[in-house]
């Protein structure tokens, strides 16, 4: 593409609709990413073999061309990318690889047409480009046209992690989930009516142990839609080498410059660098199979992000004494490439390698391009400069898209975080000064380095620091120059985060809709009604809020929403993913708004709650369904769901396993789960989360086998803890792990929150002594956590607020108050708002455990007080109520 070609989003639901104006009665589905064409005479089956068709950018005109008459034709309906934008995704390394490079999918009649027609579909777009389909079968080797058997979208069920899922029916009338894998996976019972001389990429894969008759591969670093990269050993030489593969036609622009082309490049500039700074050396260049490989020699180091992640140790950045010292490292390596003509493009911790000696070292350039020329607009996200964002696809390349790279890389250094902010309406450079800001009373590397960083991620290329000036401002650094404490201009506080998270989660509801919030990719396949993702999470932070003008109404709206779904099987009795969330709240719905109805739902969704479940825990399981019949009964006075709680802790006490660890609640392999064969300590996986709930119903039921087994759960927990020599608590997810984790869904905030009201109830001082610890390692992790209630500051935070009410210490409340800035420097703001980021960091979501609202709620009660949200203290005789704090003023 040449100069002033624009990028364009290329719209193919017109083209497509003029293909199909001689037939008759055909409708259009709008939708993203694709768009349904459903013609008026044909049934379309729940399942069989499908065809789907890959294309590239620059082919899919070529290819809907070629294939939409046939199909309009013979009334067979079929879906298709919505634009060009969408089928550059599909065949892009963003790309799931379950998902990769199916650009039309057609749905035939029936099993024995499927056949015919992908004969004549492969004969319609022979010679056209277009990606291998990973999980599909090609019609012949380096057709477009590929086949595999699966669900035709009319029949989906939640599964037990609680995930829709394509269902497919079996001959004997049976159901089973459609495996959806990235290869190709026919079932054993459905006839194939294709050729089968053909392989699936897959097993071409599992073959390729040998490639180019040299390098024989021990390991996978990295798969994905374009390629992979492996380590393979050298027969040559006997040296090891690292592999890169290139897939045709993936990654294809509109000029039909695809993944190949890049590698090719990569080793052009690998070449140009080898005699200016350490990178890799080309060993081989070759193709297989119609793709390309590049064999390199394997440098010794780490990436950058590891290295500062071993040496910020939990800190807020790496140290001064090694941070200035590798942003030096980092400067003159920019420099030199600068030097030598090239501009890198996509400078990023996992780009870099640190050597044992400490030297940087360049790997993955296959974005770099001579200075001033056209290159593909390209970089890592957080770390690319902003004029890459978005615009035409080749830009004229400038070494200042290094410099912002730079910048983002020092940022790294500086705070041990990747610059991970939602996009909003400041520039980004204030946003950085202002999270630099919260860390720099605690970051010696942050003071000495704020200047630099702000220079170099300015918004306008022109007025970035030059790398003269950046080398002189760190040999200041080095000598310790004192730079003034910089200050926060602009950060949102508590009571604004509050109001304005309220504000949008009330005006993007949607009653009409199938999901009362938006939310993101992953949340879009959960039930629309549970805690983790749905409304029930949302509703719950709005029925504590009620006094906030607006909010009552709106929960009385998502109350009724919720009451009004239908139930489902299975019926899933997890509190965050499962139908317990829904009984909880519509519980608290009732008693709130006073709506008696409500409360009525919510005893029957309770009733319907399975009293034995393979998985034990409290997000998808067994001691989740217990908390809800428990909080329900408390709230509605009905004994019955008192009676099944006690049932369902029953069962937990039989199938609870004891060894010299202690005792714990291993998830049975056959279960069909993705959590099968696992055992966790943490409050919603594990040990903590079921000894919770054995807790409550001790007291519920007054049982006391219940208590002993709870607090038999306290004492694994106590053996399983690492102590610091600064006396933080940490825990691994689970027996067989060993990275230690500080937050509420495996780690020390969900471990405490669970001893914390063990040592409450029963007075034995080594329960609180380690709930304090575990607060400790929760707080010191801070500075590295996300936002996110599941695994970040808000989860931790409500663990510290519960810490103060039961200590009655204000350190405690102080501690949950220093997180404020700390969420306040990821948030953005939109139309006027300040929004706290998702767990990603990169937007905003309504979801309560991994968006906003959960942030939102433990703001909330920071600021209003109030109890624990999904927690049953109550029956514990616990009342773990924070007080409302004036000007930061705390009490207990």
């Amino acid at each position: 593409m040449g100069d002033g070609e624009r990028h364009q989003p290329l719209d193919l639901t017109d083209r497509v609709r003029s293909l199909l104006v001689p037939f008759d009665a055909w409708r259009l589905r709008p939708g993203s990413p694709w768009v349904a064409a459903i013609p008026a005479r044909m049934t379309v089956p729940a399942q069989g073999w499908k065809l789907h068709l890959s294309a590239t950018p620059a082919s899919v005109e070529q290819v809907l061309d070629s294939v939409v008459p046939d199909l309009a034709r013979d009334g067979v309906a079929f879906k298709f990318a919505a634009s060009v934008d969408i089928v550059r995704w599909l065949t892009s390394r963003e790309c799931g690889r379950a998902e990769f490079g199916k650009v039309v999918t057609v749905y035939p009649a029936n099993d024995a047409d499927a056949a015919a027609l992908a004969a004549r579909l492969h004969e319609r777009t022979a010679g056209l480009a277009g990606p291998r389909i990973m999980s599909d079968r090609p019609i012949q080797p380096g057709s477009v046209v590929h086949y595999r058997y699966g669900g035709f979208g009319s029949r989906r069920r939640l599964d037990h992690d609680g995930i829709y899922r394509e269902l497919l029916v079996t001959p004997d009338g049976s159901e089973l989930v459609d495996p959806r894998e990235a290869w190709f996976v026919p079932p054993t019972w459905a006839p194939n009516p294709f050729d089968e001389a053909a392989e699936s990429p897959t097993e071409q894969e599992k073959k390729a142990v040998l490639l180019g008759d040299r390098y024989v591969v021990r390991q996978a670093f990295r798969h994905s839609p374009k390629g992979g990269v492996y380590l393979a050993s050298d027969r040559d030489t006997g040296t090891e080498a690292v592999v890169k593969h290139a897939r045709a036609h993936a990654e294809a622009d509109l000029a039909g410059r695809d993944a190949r082309d890049r590698l090719r490049h990569e080793a052009r500039m690998l070449r140009w660098l080898e005699t200016y700074v350490p990178v890799p050396t080309v060993l081989n260049l070759f193709e297989q199979d119609g793709d390309l490989f590049m064999a390199e020699r394997r440098l010794a180091g780490e990436p950058l992000r590891r290295w500062v992640r071993v040496h910020a140790s939990g800190a807020p950045g790496v140290p001064a004494a090694k941070a200035v010292p590798m942003a030096q490292e980092l400067t003159a390596l920019v420099r030199t490439v600068h030097g030598a003509g090239l501009v890198l493009r996509d400078l990023s911790p996992t780009n870099v390698l640190v050597a044992p000696d400490g030297t940087a070292q360049l790997v993955d350039l296959e974005a770099a391009a001579p200075a001033g020329t056209f290159a593909r607009r390209t970089g890592t996200p957080s770390y690319r400069a902003p004029e890459l964002v978005a615009g035409p696809d080749d830009v004229r390349t400038d070494p200042a898209e290094d410099l912002f790279s730079l910048g983002m890389l020092l940022f790294l250094l500086a705070t041990g975080n990747d610059p991970l902010l939602p996009p909003g309406e400041r520039a980004t450079s204030d946003r950085l000064r202002d999270w630099l800001a919260t860390v720099a009373p605690h970051s010696e590397t942050a003071r000495l380095l704020v200047p630099t960083i702000v220079g170099l991620t300015v918004e306008r290329p022109s007025d970035r620091l030059d790398l003269a000036s950046v080398q002189r401002q760190l040999a200041a650094a080095a000598e310790r120059f004192v730079v003034p404490l910089p200050v926060a201009a602009l950060l949102p506080d508590a009571d604004r985060l509050v109001d304005d998270g309220l504000a949008h989660l009330v005006a993007t509801m949607t009653p009409d809709d199938g999901r009362l919030w938006p939310t993101g990719g992953f949340g879009g396949q959960t039930d629309p009604g549970n805690v983790q993702h749905g409304a029930a999470g949302i509703l719950s932070v709005l029925l504590r809020a009620q006094a906030t003008p607006g909010v009552s109404g709106a929960a009385r709206k998502a109350a009724n929403w919720l009451a009004a779904r239908p139930d489902e099987d299975p019926f899933l009795p997890g509190l965050y993913f499962g139908r317990a969330g829904s009984a909880w709240v519509l519980a608290d719905a009732g008693h709130a708004l006073d709506e008696p109805q409500l409360a009525e739902r919510a005893g029957r969704i309770a009733e319907r709650l399975p009293v034995a479940w393979p998985n034990p825990d409290v997000a998808h399981g067994l001691a989740g369904a217990g908390l809800t019949m428990l909080h329900v009964a408390h709230r509605t006075g009905r004994k019955d769901l008192l009676k099944r709680a006690g049932l369902a802790a029953d069962q937990l006490l039989d199938v609870a396993k004891r060894s010299e660890l202690g005792i714990t609640w291993p998830i049975p392999t056959t279960f069909a789960s993705q959590l099968a064969g696992t055992c966790h300590y943490g409050f919603a996986h594990g040990v903590a989360g079921i000894g919770y709930f054995l807790l409550a119903a001790a007291h519920a039921t007054e049982t006391s086998r219940f208590f002993y087994l709870a607090r038999e759960a306290g004492e694994t927990l106590c053996r399983a803890g690492q102590l610091d020599t600064d006396g933080a608590a940490w825990w691994a997810a689970g027996p067989t792990d060993r990275t230690r984790l500080p937050h509420w869904c495996s780690g020390s905030s969900g471990v405490g929150t669970f001893l914390l009201r063990l040592y409450a109830v029963t007075g034995e001082q080594h329960f609180g002594d380690l709930a304090a610890a575990a607060a400790k390692a929760s707080y010191r992790a801070r500075f590295q956590s996300g936002p996110a209630a599941c695994h970040g500051l808000a989860g931790d935070g409500q663990f510290l607020l519960d810490a103060a009410a039961v200590f009655g210490d204000r350190t405690y409340q102080q501690w949950a108050e220093d997180l404020v800035p700390l969420l306040a420097a990821r948030s953005c703001v939109r139309d006027g708002l300040a929004l706290a980021a998702d767990e990603t960091g990169r937007t905003v979501v309504a979801d309560y455990n991994v968006g906003l609202a959960g942030v939102v709620d433990f703001l909330h009660r920071l600021r209003h007080g109030g109890p624990r949200p999904f927690m049953a203290d109550e029956l514990l005789g616990l009342e773990l109520h924070t007080e409302k704090t004036h000007e930061g003023a705390a009490r207990c």
